[in-house]
């Protein structure tokens, strides 16, 4: 029952449709970058590049905004980090040992 309204929503406001459509297509540059990635470099690397993107994105929002920083930002820092590590290593395929 809401599609009306949003249909009436976006005629009353033209930039409604045109940014749908920057949307769509931002969306599906980035999921093509991401598997053209994965087909180039393997999951592993996607993975990397993923995560690292990640925390590029919350330290450009420690700059961006304004914060106080205080001291649990620290432990919570290194939880993501190791999270971040654990889950590349879970990734990597395992390598078997000859036993002489």
């Amino acid at each position: 029952g809401e599609l009306s309204r949003a249909v009436s929503h976006a005629r009353s406001h033209p930039g409604v449709p045109l940014l749908l459509a920057v949307q769509s297509v931002a969306q599906y540059v980035g999921v093509s970058f991401y598997l053209a990635l994965i087909q180039g470099f393997g999951g592993v690397a996607a993975v990397c590049v993923t995560s690292c993107r990640k925390v590029v994105t919350i330290a450009l929002s420690f700059a961006a905004f304004s914060k106080p920083f205080t001291v649990r930002y620290v432990p919570t820092g290194l939880l993501v980090v190791s999270g971040i590590v654990l889950s590349v290593l879970a990734k990597q395929p395992q390598k078997a040992y000859a036993r002489e």
